[in-house]
């Protein structure tokens, strides 16, 4: 796993959270200590199980939920490329993602292929509080509606969002 990834993306304090999803099983690891994590999404993946990762940090709670989320240091979309799908190829959702960058003079984003589709990032320079950050989160969710860009808006506003752990493979069944 590239850690500088996490470092650009992730807050710098509070707990991380992996979550293991295999079938309908559904387990979340939380630590201080990304790094414990990662190891233990790559355990996961070796096994066939589905790697995800928070992109806020956590309180004290073990529990992956908005109420508990303090942190986040990235905005982020995810765009679902496929057969029935918004996109029906990558390179065709990698087309209306750098359309959309381009009309709204946004920064370039980090983007990573997610197994299904494309995970895009714009990482901030410093951890943001979830009352600081949804208002931009909300703001880029309308922006990407209003510019017609097909990212599955449940997920650009939601502190408790999992992605997939770059480098991990999609072990849903096709």
């Amino acid at each position: 796993m590239n850690n500088q990834f996490f470092e650009s993306v992730l807050a710098s304090h509070g707990r991380y959270c992996i979550a293991l999803i295999s079938g309908s099983s559904v387990k979340h690891k939380f630590s201080e200590y990304l790094g414990d994590l990662l190891e233990v999404a790559d355990e996961a993946d070796a096994k066939g199980v589905n790697a995800y990762f928070a992109l806020a940090t956590f309180g004290a709670d073990d529990s992956r939920t908005v109420a508990n989320a303090q942190f986040l240091r990235s905005l982020f979309l995810d765009i679902d490329c496929g057969d029935g799908k918004a996109y029906a190829t990558l390179q065709d959702g990698a087309d209306a993602l750098t359309a959309f960058v381009e009309a709204n003079k946004l920064p370039e984003p980090i983007v990573v292929i997610s197994g299904g589709g494309l995970h895009v990032y714009w990482p901030f320079t410093r951890d943001l509080s979830v009352e600081q950050w949804r208002p931009m989160a909300s703001a880029l969710k309308a922006l990407c509606r209003a510019g017609g860009l097909q990212a599955d808006p449940t997920v650009t506003a939601d502190a408790a969002r999992i992605l997939r752990v770059p480098g991990t493979h999609n072990h849903k069944p096709s």
